[in-house]
Formats: structure tokens, sequence, C-alpha cells
């Protein structure tokens, strides 16, 4: 195969550059096996003079297949990143969509969390007129009116006991 005979004729970017590249593979490919086949031909007797020609050559057709290549080689990468833009938008799209989705969690997180510590206050201050309560309960088995009235801050649903024993003095029943 003739490397100048085959040059990449195709005018789609992806075509001429794969052609370019495997015309390069193959006359990579063929010079580092020419120095086997000519000592092949040697030992079977036949002249090699075209192979030494073409060990020759090679050398050159390796230089124009890399020309080639590197003549290929623009207008592939272009057409690869036009056929990338698509995805790449469509890709970057879906990451500002999802940084807005975590700016939103972000903020519903924050939002919770403020109502977690709304809700514990409630709970710390509930927690407290429990215990005063009980408390104040406590104190209401054992003390007297006015006591329990200091403790809880109710008065006392009938006459306290002071009041109590100043009309029963009155009365002189005590």
């Amino acid at each position: 195969m003739n490397a100048m005979i085959d040059q990449p004729t195709a005018t789609d970017p992806v075509e001429r550059y794969e052609a370019a590249t495997r015309a390069l593979d193959a006359l990579e490919a063929e010079a580092a096996s020419i120095g086997e086949r000519i000592r092949l031909a040697a030992v079977a007797g036949k002249q090699p003079l075209d192979l030494f020609t073409r060990q020759i050559a090679l050398p050159t057709l390796i230089a124009e297949a890399r020309r080639a290549l590197a003549l290929a080689a623009p207008a592939y990468y272009e057409h690869e990143l036009a056929a990338l833009a698509p995805d790449l938008a469509a890709a970057g799209q879906a990451l500002v969509r999802a940084h807005q989705a975590v700016e939103r969690a972000g903020q519903r997180r924050l939002e919770a969390a403020n109502a977690v510590d709304r809700l514990n206050a409630v709970r710390s201050d509930l927690t407290v007129e429990l215990r005063r309560a009980t408390r104040a309960v406590a104190h209401l088995d054992t003390a007297t009116p006015r006591t329990a009235q200091a403790a809880t801050g109710v008065p006392p649903a009938g006459p306290d006991h002071e009041e109590l024993q100043a009309r029963g003095r009155a009365m002189g029943r005590i």
C-alpha cells in the first residue's frame, strides 16, 4: 500500500483524520517489520532490492503521513468540539439547576435549624415551668396557704389559715 496514493480525500473531518491515522499506522508498522522481511528474503535466496528501495523511502512517506495527519487534526478537533457543544451546554444548565437546588436546600436547612432552635427554647421554658409547678404542688401538701401563695403566685381558693384563726379568735373559739 502506497501512502502517497491513499492520501485521505474525504470531506468529512472525522473520515479525513481517521484515514490519515490509519495510513500513518500502516507505514510505521511496515517500517518496523521491513528489516525482518529483508532478512527473510535474503535467507530464501531472493534479491530484496524492492524492499531496500521501500526501506529507503519509508521515512519520507512517514513524514508525509504525519503532515497529512497534522493538517487533518484541527478540523477533526473543531468537529468534535462542535459535536460536544450541545452536551456541554446541557451539562452546564444541569449544573446551574443543581447549584440552585443546593442553595434552596441550604435555605430550607437553615429554616429547619431555626425552627428547631425556637422549639428547643419553648421546650426549655416549658420544662422550667413544669419544674416550678411540680415544686408548687409538692409545697402545697406541706405549706400554709400564704407560703403556698408565695411559692405558686396563686392566691388560695378560700380564706387563708391566718384569716381563719383571726375569725376563730374573734368568735372566741380559739
